[in-house]
C-alpha cells in the first residue's frame, strides 16, 4: 500500500534563550542582518542528494532571516495526497547535527483547525545548506511512523556595495549596504546648503555630478563615492547713469553680491528738480532714492532732470460713492496751462451733480480748468438709477373658480422662464415638483391634483414671482354640491373667466424697487361688466315690449 505524508511545516531559527531552541555556535555571518528569500526542498534524510516521495509537500520559496549574526529558516508545506491516501505530520523536532544527534522540538507558529502544524522554526547553523527534520507522522486510521528528512536550502549571493560621502553632503544609504545577486539598489546624493555635487565616482569611475544612482541587477560588489564643493558665490552688475542737471550716487557699474541689496541717491542741481527714474528701462516715476533688494539678476538705473516750472498750482479731485473721477487726487498744474476732469458713475448710476469750488457746474461728464491762475477743488457726486420697471401679464388660466375635487387649467405668464423664481399660495411659497410643475413657454404653472385637494372653499390669492417682478391672481376654491356634485348646477368644475382678450383681463404685476403692484384687471370685474348689459339690453326689451302693448290698447 502506497502512503503518503501530509506535512505543514515552517522552520524559523530563534535564539537560544527563546522557547528553549538550541544556539549554534556562530561565527561572522556571511549574510548581513536582513530577511532573504531562499528556494527549498525537502530530501530523503538517507541520501540528501534525493528528493523525498513527499517533495510535493514543501512549499518553495522559504525565508532565512539573519539577526545578530544567527541563522533562522522558515518553511511552509502543504497536505500532500497521493491516490485516496493522505497524512498529517506532529510533533516536529530537528536534529541538533545530523541524525542521531540531539533533537530539540522545533516552534510551533501556526496550525490549521485540526491542529496539523502548518508553520515551525527551528535554527540552522551558519553557512550551512540544510537541516535534518523528525517528524511523527499519521496516514488513515491505521499507518504512522516517525521518518527522517532533509529540508535542503540555497543560500543566496549577497554583493556589498561601499557607499560613502565626502565632507558637505550625504549619499543615502550610506556605509556597507548588502543587495542579494540580481537585486537592485539605488542612492541618493545630496549636497548641504550653499553646496553642489561635484563628481560621483562609481568603481572608481567618475558617473558626472548625479543627484541619484542606480545600480541594477547587482551581480559582483561595487563602490559608489559622492564629492561636494562650495558654490560660488554669484555677483550681478547695477550700471547706473545721471543725465545733465543731477547726480546719482553711486554712479557707473556697481558689482553686488547674490542676494545683497543695493541704494541709491538721485540728487538735482539748484533749479532742476528729477523729471524720472527708470529702472530696466520702466519708469518709477521721480524718486529722490532706490533700492534695489535681494538681487539675482543684472539691472540698470537711469535718472532724469528738467529745470524747475513756473508757479504750480493744485487742483483736489474726489469723486463720492459708486463713481470716480480721473485723474483723482492733487493734481499740479503750472501757471497758464489747462487741467481736464472725466467724470464716470457707476454701472447703475448717474452724474447726481459736480462742484467747482463747492460751487454746482451741473451733471457733467466732463470738466475743464482753463489758463490756472490759482488752486481750485472739483467733487462729483453720483445716486443710484430710476429702477427698471418690468411688467408681467397672466395670458391664461387667470382668476379661476373650481368645484372642489376639479382640476384647474394651467396658468401661463409671458414672463421669461430663466427668471422664474417660484409659487406663493397665500403669502407661503409652495413646492415645485408636489405642489405644482412650471415649465417654459414662456412659463406655464400647472397645479397638481393634491394640491388643489388640500385648498380650503373659498378664495386664494396667487403670487407667481420672478428675480425682477411677479403677476398676481386669485383661486377660488366653491363647494361641491352634493346633489349634483357641482355647485350652483355646474359640472364642468371651472369658472374661469375668459381670456379670448387676455389684454384687458389678465392679471399682471408692475415691481418698482423690489415692490410689487398688482395691475391685473381680475375675471370678476369683466363678468360683471357682462353681466351688466346683459341685463340693460333685457331692460330695453320688456320696455319695447310693454310700450307696444299699450300702442295695441
Amino acid at each position: 500500500m502506497k502512503k503518503v505524508i501530509s506535512i505543514a511545516l515552517t522552520l524559523v531559527l530563534v535564539m537560544g534563550l527563546q522557547l528553549g531552541l538550541t544556539n549554534y555556535a556562530q561565527a561572522d555571518s556571511a549574510l548581513p542582518d536582513g530577511t532573504y528569500p531562499v528556494p527549498v526542498k525537502l530530501m530523503k534524510a538517507t541520501d540528501t542528494t534525493k528528493l523525498s516521495m513527499a517533495e510535493d509537500a514543501l512549499v518553495t520559496p522559504g525565508q532565512l532571516d539573519v539577526v545578530d549574526g544567527q541563522w533562522f529558516l522558515t518553511v511552509n508545506l502543504q497536505t500532500l495526497y497521493i491516490g485516496i491516501i493522505s497524512g498529517s505530520a506532529s510533533d516536529i523536532k530537528y536534529y541538533e547535527d545530523g541524525v542521531g544527534s540531539p533533537l530539540h522540538e522545533a516552534e510551533v507558529v501556526a496550525s490549521d483547525d485540526n491542529g496539523i502544524p502548518k508553520t515551525v522554526k527551528m535554527p540552522v547553523e551558519l553557512d550551512s545548506e540544510g537541516i535534518y527534520i523528525n517528524m511523527h507522522v499519521e496516514a488513515g486510521f491505521f499507518i504512522t511512523m516517525n521518518p527522517d528528512a532533509y529540508i535542503k536550502y540555497t543560500v543566496p549571493q549577497v554583493y556589498e556595495i561601499a557607499a560613502d560621502a565626502g565632507d558637505h553632503g550625504a549619499i543615502d544609504p550610506e556605509g556597507t549596504v548588502a543587495v542579494v545577486e540580481g537585486e537592485n539598489q539605488s542612492f541618493t546624493v545630496t549636497p548641504d546648503e550653499g553646496y553642489h555635487i561635484k563628481d560621483v565616482k562609481v568603481d572608481d569611475v567618475s558617473m558626472g555630478a548625479q543627484g541619484s544612482y542606480d545600480f541594477a541587477a547587482v551581480d559582483a560588489s561595487h563602490t559608489i563615492v559622492a564629492e561636494f564643493e562650495e558654490d560660488a558665490p554669484l555677483e550681478y552688475t547695477i550700471t547706473a547713469d545721471a543725465g545733465d542737471y543731477g547726480t546719482i550716487d553711486p554712479e557707473g557699474t556697481i558689482t553686488v553680491a547674490e542676494g545683497e541689496d543695493q541704494s541709491f541717491t538721485i540728487t538735482p542741481e539748484e533749479g532742476y528738480h528729477i523729471k524720472d527714474v527708470k529702472v530696466d528701462g520702466v519708469s518709477v516715476g521721480a524718486q529722490a532714492s532706490y533700492d534695489f533688494t535681494d538681487m539675482g539678476e543684472n539691472h540698470t538705473i537711469t535718472a532724469e532732470f528738467e529745470a524747475n516750472p513756473p508757479e504750480e498750482y493744485a487742483i483736489t479731485a474726489g469723486a463720492g460713492d459708486h463713481g470716480i473721477i480721473d485723474p483723482e487726487g492733487t493734481v499740479m498744474v503750472l501757471e497758464g496751462e489747462d487741467q481736464s476732469f472725466t467724470i464716470t458713475p457707476d454701472a447703475g448710476y448717474h452724474i447726481k451733480d459736480v462742484k467747482v469750488d463747492d460751487v454746482s457746474v451741473g451733471a457733467q461728464a466732463s470738466y475743464d480748468f482753463t489758463d490756472m491762475d490759482g488752486n481750485h477743488t472739483i467733487m462729483a457726486e453720483f445716486e443710484e438709477d430710476e429702477p427698471v420697471v418690468v411688467e408681467y401679464l397672466i395670458t391664461s388660466g387667470a382668476d379661476q373658480e373650481l368645484v372642489e375635487g376639479n382640476q384647474g387649467d394651467p396658468i401661463v405668464i409671458d414672463g421669461d422662464f430663466d427668471h422664474f423664481l417660484g409659487v406663493w399660495v397665500d403669502g407661503e411659497e409652495i413646492v415645485m415638483g408636489t405642489d405644482y410643475t412650471a415649465v417654459s413657454g414662456s412659463t406655464i404653472v400647472t397645479f397638481s391634483q393634491s394640491f388643489l385637494d388640500s385648498l380650503t372653499v373659498g378664495a386664494h390669492q396667487i403670487q407667481i414671482k420672478y428675480d425682477n417682478g411677479m403677476v398676481a391672481t386669485q383661486l377660488t376654491i366653491r363647494e361641491k354640491d352634493s346633489n349634483n356634485g357641482s355647485h350652483n348646477g355646474e359640472n364642468t368644475g371651472i369658472h374661469a373667466a375668459k381670456n379670448e382678450d387676455m389684454s384687458g383681463k389678465a392679471g399682471s404685476v408692475t415691481k418698482v424697487n423690489g415692490d410689487a403692484k398688482d395691475h391685473s384687471a381680475k375675471t370678476g370685474d369683466g363678468w360683471a361688466m357682462e353681466m351688466g348689459l346683459l341685463l340693460l339690453a333685457l331692460s330695453g326689451v320688456s320696455l319695447l315690449a310693454l310700450r307696444k302693448k299699450g300702442i295695441s290698447k
